[in-house]
């Protein structure tokens, strides 16, 4: 190992032990004291040359002006400022021994650092710079304090090595892939008998510890073992730059407590795993440790942190055979003798049991006091809101759908605490499980008749109540605890007494705290529908004005009295759906939840928080064509094969032209939709096309009859003769006839052989709206969902859009020419002209 310090040139001038320059040097020392000047030039009288003295006097000027370069900092300064004898300026000596104060105090490395650093004057003269800095900062600052410097160890050292090195190379392998391996030339050409006994002979080992392992191989083989691979030998010349940077203390003797922790904070200080013994023992554990977290993160599961501070105290002074210590401070025995006088002064304190007992549990009886306190608190109050909720109508009651599942879930946990300890075991223990004990039975006792979220009737309920529900203990068990202080004979006893009364106490704390969020909740939900209520007070106050300005229609009222409800289609019977009539379909909550998946969820709320601030009573924005993919693989099987979904694959439409096609995919992409509350709609589906609508939020009623019935109904009328079929005012005609319909309107359509039907629309259902069908809607509450046109053929469906394909008139547009792409892309072919990717757009 070389010192860099000896490889460098030395920039500064060398000084000789004289002080003098090497031009002055020692064949002509200088003179005691500077040459004065000739009082008179005239004269020629020659002077007489100084006496040599055995020895140059070192304190003196080298040059005639009376000046010397200082050693430590390399400035010429006046002879003044040196001290006797001394190769530094008075200023620079200071420094110094400050400096070598501090290395003393930090012990033989900082010492031979400091002499390593002063006679390198590039070094040294840095580090005079770096004190003087510090020293001038100190003075700016009025003094206080002492000068901010400490002292630094700092080496750099070059190594030169050459030799040989011996690399034997392994590789965690899983069953399969050591046998191949052990098979091959490399690996020992075993035939696969014996590659199986070798792996299991390894695999047996593994407990034992004796083989390197983990389990990060495939899913049904997860055990990997280290197989060696090859032995190579290396020649090598290396080189290499190193550089420390070390702090030191000196630990003191005979340390309170206070100086213990204050010397564990600087300890611990920038370490994040610090101590040999905490380490694994032999090498086979610390090779097992270190695979053990992977390539790039070696000794992660170690945890290694340093030990009691205690250790690092220096050992029991030696004594040798005359009785006196072999210790550094034994110098100092005036400070040993007044520190051993105030430990005799010191006397055991006297432990007041009665006092403390007392204390402590008058300090346990208020605690207790008020955890009961608030214990009755919560439990009333969510007691008295699910009744108070319990209480309302079916519509009122939806609203705190999701906050009656968990304040239920809550409260259960609350009376448990009052109860058996076996009681409160079996709650934590039904929630600890895989499955909830409210899953299945809580998701099916919420219908969803009274228009309930469907985030609250599938999932809530089913998580534990707080952080901490597996600590909780009753009530019973935290009184035992306070009453355990009477037996306590010691002051650390009442301590720990108390500290298992807080341990108790923490989790029915959290099981408190998230009771009252749930209260809170509850509040909300009550003021904000309390506000929506006094909002519409103005104008339910006028029922004359508001019959003006917002007349009642007559097709909801009547037109469910005189209507037939839509089919009732089940999972079950999917398959036998009428794919020409409405129909409500309600699935199981498994196949609804896989539905409306987080990403839906994700773009309905992203759709709520537009629709706050939009100005139109209905909005519909385009879903990601994965969701439709996920709709289709859910439903597509249960469909009977006259209906399909549309993926999003354009190419798997078969029409006659590329624009038909493009004309198709953009009207057949799946939506999500908001309504405004109170809204009223008399409209088509978009293009009159058959559609699934998955309702997430909201109640509708929905009246939904046949376009063409209606139509010829109209056209049989005196006035309306002139009526086609799809043009704008054949349509503006039906809509207006929706919308003023009457009970004798009705009941002539009824007459006339039109039937039409009525549903009213939960949460969770999907409305089915046949093609060529136009219906009449009003919602409740604000509606969100998703809308996914369908492709069906059906003999009805095909006689519509044959009818719209030859419609002709005003507004007409593109509807003809959907019609046509339409019954191009739903009509049957023979399976050899079926288009190859016909079933990637069927889903």
């Amino acid at each position: 190992m070389l010192a860099r310090g000896l490889s460098e040139l030395q920039l500064e001038e060398d000084i000789d032990v004289t002080g003098a320059k090497p031009e002055e040097g020692a064949d002509a020392p200088a003179p005691a004291v500077p040459e004065a000047a000739p009082e008179d030039d005239t004269s020629k009288k020659p002077k007489p040359a100084p006496k040599k003295s055995s020895q140059p006097s070192r304190h003196k000027a080298g040059n005639s002006k009376g000046t010397r370069v200082c050693a430590a900092c390399g400035q010429k300064k006046p002879e003044s400022e040196f001290a006797l004898n001394q190769r530094v300026d008075m200023s620079c000596k200071r420094f110094l021994d400050n400096i070598y104060k501090q290395a003393k105090a930090q012990g033989p490395q900082a010492l031979e650092w400091f002499a390593e650093t002063k006679a390198d004057p590039a070094k040294c003269k840095k580090m005079i710079e770096s004190y003087g800095a510090a020293y001038k900062t100190w003075c700016s600052t009025g003094k206080q304090g002492k000068v901010k410097w400490s002292l630094v160890q700092y080496k750099e050292t070059l190594e030169a090595e050459t030799g040989v090195q011996l690399s034997e190379n392994q590789q965690l392998m899983w069953e399969r892939q050591a046998v191949l391996f052990s098979q091959s030339i490399a690996g020992g050409a075993y035939t696969e008998e014996e590659a199986q006994a070798k792996w299991d002979s390894l695999s047996a080992k593994v407990k034992e510890g004796t083989v390197i392992s983990d389990l990060k191989g495939p899913a049904k083989k997860p055990l990997r073992i280290a197989i060696t691979r090859e032995d190579m030998v290396y020649n090598f010349n290396k080189i290499a730059k190193k550089r420390s940077l070390e702090f030191q203390d000196k630990a003191q003797k005979k340390m309170d407590e206070a100086g213990i922790q204050k010397q564990l904070k600087r300890v611990m200080s920038n370490h994040d795993s610090v101590g040999g013994s905490a380490l694994p023992q032999s090498s086979e554990e610390m090779a097992q440790l270190m695979v053990s977290g992977g390539a790039g993160a070696a000794f992660d599961a170690a945890n290694i942190q340093v030990g009691d501070v205690r250790n690092l105290l220096p050992e029991e002074m030696d004594v040798d055979a005359k009785g006196e210590a072999n210790d550094e401070d034994k110098e100092k025995p005036a400070v040993d003798d007044e520190e051993s006088g105030d430990d005799d002064k010191k006397r055991p304190k006297w432990f007041d049991k009665d006092r403390a007992i007392n204390t402590a549990q008058r300090f346990l009886l208020a605690q207790e006091k008020k955890l009961k306190e608030t214990y009755d608190q919560r439990v009333e109050g969510l007691t008295s809101h699910l009744e108070h909720i319990r209480g309302l109508d079916a519509e009122d009651r939806g609203h705190y759908k999701g906050e009656e599942k968990i304040a239920t879930v809550r409260l259960q946990f609350l009376q448990a605490l009052d109860g058996k300890a076996s009681d409160l075991s079996d709650l934590i223990e039904s929630f600890t499980s895989t499955a909830s004990p409210t899953k299945g039975v809580g998701a099916g006792s919420l219908g969803t008749d009274d228009g309930g979220s469907l985030a609250a009737v599938v999932a809530l309920g089913n998580a534990p109540p707080c952080s901490q529900f597996k600590e909780l203990q009753i009530f019973e068990m935290l009184f035992m605890c306070k009453d355990e202080l009477l037996s306590c004979e010691t002051a650390d006893e009442i301590a720990e007494c108390k500290k298992s009364f807080a341990k108790l106490k923490a989790p029915i704390l959290d099981l408190l705290a998230s009771a009252q969020a749930v209260l809170n909740d509850i509040k909300k939900v009550h003021k904000l529908l309390k506000t929506e209520k006094a909002k519409a007070g103005p104008a339910t106050s006028k029922p004359t004005k508001q019959d003006a300005a917002a007349p009642k229609f007559a097709i909801f009222e009547d037109g469910f009295k005189l209507g037939s409800p839509a089919n009732a289609v089940t999972e079950e019977t999917f398959k036998d759906m009428s794919w020409d009539e409405p129909a409500i379909i309600t699935l199981a909550n498994g196949t609804i939840a896989n539905i409306f998946s987080a990403q839906v969820k994700l773009a309905l709320g992203q759709l709520k928080k537009l629709f706050k601030t939009a100005s139109q009573a209905r909005a519909e924005v385009a879903m990601d064509m994965s969701v439709v993919q996920a709709i289709s693989k859910e439903l597509q099987s249960k469909l009977d094969g006259k209906g399909r979904f549309y993926v999003g694959n354009a190419d798997a439409i078969q029409t006659s032209s590329k624009d038909l096609t493009t004309l198709l995919h953009r009207n057949l992409l799946t939506t999500s939709y908001a309504i405004a509350a109170s809204n009223t709609t008399f409209a088509t589906e978009k293009m009159c096309l058959p559609s699934f609508r998955f309702a997430a939020e909201g109640v509708r009623q929905v009246v939904l009859l046949p376009y063409s019935k209606v139509l010829e109904y109209l056209a049989s009328q005196p006035d309306n003769t002139s009526l086609k079929f799809i043009d704008a005012p054949s349509k503006h005609a039906v809509t207006q006839w929706l919308r003023f319909c009457s009970v004798e309107k009705l009941q002539g359509l009824l007459g006339a052989g039109c039937k039409f039907f009525t549903a009213t629309v939960n949460p969770s259902e999907i409305l089915y709206v046949p093609g060529g069908f136009v219906f009449a809607e009003q919602t409740k509450d604000c509606s969100f969902g998703i809308k996914s046109p369908l492709l069906v053929h059906t003999e009805a469906t095909k006689a519509f859009f044959e009818k719209m394909k030859a419609a002709e008139g005003e507004g007409v547009g593109d509807q003809s020419k959907f019609a046509d792409g339409f019954l191009q892309a739903t009509a049957p072919r023979d399976s050899k002209e079926q288009h190859p990717a016909a079933e990637q757009a069927a889903g």
